[in-house]
């Protein structure tokens, strides 16, 4: 099947637009993601905070045990949290020139960066 070239440049800007859409819900994921981690753990040093002065039944100061065991964990999921931020920033493609967030609707598709021709590449075979 023979296509022309308007119909071909057609169908890159469809596959592109696909593209940049699910690349920005990737985005928009992982951010929504390490937000609500951040919150999480601004509740637990919240806790943290409180916990000074509390008595055991027998009297005993339990608020500074349970402090540090908190303060022990916090600082795991601390640590977590940089690992998985920088996990998902591994993911992003590399910028040497325009990205993904700073292309707009006109943008020439040999202006994209190698991986997303590669994938477009990918997806027109497949329609044929």
């Amino acid at each position: 099947m023979k296509i022309t070239k308007r119909q071909l440049r057609r169908i890159i800007k469809e596959e592109r637009t696909k593209i940049v859409r699910e690349y920005r819900s990737r985005e928009a994921v992982e951010g929504e993601l390490i937000g609500e981690l951040a919150g999480l753990l601004a509740d637990l040093q919240g806790i943290k905070h409180e916990l000074p002065g509390l008595v055991g039944a027998d009297g005993q100061d339990m608020g500074s045990v349970y402090g540090e065991a908190l303060e022990a964990t916090i600082l795991e999921i601390e640590d977590w949290a940089d690992k998985l931020e920088a996990h998902f920033e591994s993911m992003d493609p590399p910028s040497p020139g325009r990205t993904a967030a700073t292309m707009d609707e006109g943008t020439d598709p040999e202006d994209m960066p190698d991986a997303w021709r590669q994938i477009l590449g990918d997806r027109l075979k497949d329609k044929r």
